[in-house]
């Protein structure tokens, strides 16, 4: 076997091509269904296939390779989704170890998916979010930091003290780019309410510890705080799920979806920012924390779950928008309605 074989394999793929946990362990589920679609297919390893692709080196057989993997993950009940999924994760590997180009048009061209069902995405109320803080019990302050902020498990998770400003009218989290997905580095704000549940847990940390993830590796942290989330989840009785892939209309992500949907409604591109979406961070970069706080604290009482007077101020305001606008009409009315009709009558009593 020649030096170029042997660095060409799992190991190698894995090291130079794959950045993070989440991608590796996603890349090793995929590799394991590929394994025993060659076995099912071919009757030998799937490393042995791949070097006998290599030899060859057709290209029909080698979309037939891939189609027949597409069509055995169907076979098992995969949804439409999974199914792309982990042909996305394979590709790339399929690719490296026989040095042939899989271009994207390609595989529009060349492989045959099941159709995708789009589900109507399930927005969260406020009142599946109090059934869940109902029995969040210890994890009531990390849900409502997600709800408050639009962090991804994930980056939450491998937040220390340190990563808190606290000086300001709303706490800050600086959340450095080794924490997010796209190695970018941002800033975000949590509410009042959020911080209220988080400064006892702050203040019995040191500077360095994690507030919220209960191990260095993130990874089995998101895990677990994942697999946590079901049983409260169970026990709230959310357990809905969507039709077409039979995951759960309600995760922890549903908590992310929120923030941006309600920052959305208040100041257009505001919540991706802050939910770290890179089309519109560069935006918002022009804006002090204190510009940003002013246009989060308009959004602020659509996130409050229990803050009574943060959410009264939400109705306050919406009983001035009301007030104002209808002094508006009722001046409109004055102006083009009843003043004509008062002068009209006033012309026919001197006729």
């Amino acid at each position: 076997m020649s030096k170029l074989d042997y660095e060409r394999n799992k190991t190698s793929f894995v090291d130079r091509k794959l950045n993070s946990r989440s991608s590796i362990e996603a890349f090793k589920s995929a590799y394991k269904a590929l394994e025993a679609c060659v076995l099912q297919n071919y009757g030998m390893s799937l490393e042995e296939k791949l070097e006998q692709l290599k030899k060859v080196k057709r290209e029909s057989e080698i979309w037939d390779f891939l189609q027949g993997f597409v069509s055995y993950l169907k076979s098992k009940g995969l949804t439409a989704v999974s199914i792309r999924s982990s042909f996305k994760r394979i590709k790339p590997y399929v690719a490296y170890r026989l040095e042939f180009k899989i271009h994207s048009e390609d595989v529009k061209t060349e492989i045959k998916f099941p159709k995708k069902q789009k589900n109507k995405l399930h927005g969260l109320s406020k009142t599946e979010i109090k059934k869940i803080l109902d029995y969040a019990k210890g994890r009531k302050a990390l849900y409502l930091t997600l709800l408050s902020s639009g962090l991804r498990i994930q980056e939450s998770v491998q937040l220390k003290k340190r990563d808190f400003d606290t000086n300001l009218e709303r706490w800050k989290i600086n959340i450095r780019a080794s924490y997010t997905k796209n190695k970018t580095e941002r800033i975000t704000f949590i509410s009042k309410e959020a911080s209220d549940y988080l400064k006892p847990i702050l203040a019995a940390l040191k500077e360095d510890d994690l507030v919220f993830g209960l191990s260095a590796d993130s990874w089995r942290s998101t895990l677990t705080e994942e697999a946590y989330f079901g049983r409260i989840r169970e026990r709230a009785g959310l357990t809905e799920k969507y039709d077409s892939s039979r995951t759960s209309k309600i995760t922890l992500h549903s908590f992310r979806s929120y923030f941006i949907t309600k920052c959305e409604a208040v100041n257009d591109g505001m919540g991706h920012a802050l939910a770290g979406h890179e089309r519109y961070m560069g935006e918002y970069e022009r804006y002090s924390d204190q510009e940003l706080i002013e246009h989060y604290l308009k959004v602020e009482p659509d996130l409050a779950m229990y803050d009574t007077e943060i959410i009264s101020k939400k109705h306050t305001e919406l009983e001035e928008q009301v007030k104002t606008l209808t002094d508006a009409v009722q001046e409109l009315k004055n102006k083009f309605v009843w003043q004509p009709l008062v002068e009209a009558n006033k012309q026919q009593e001197k006729n």
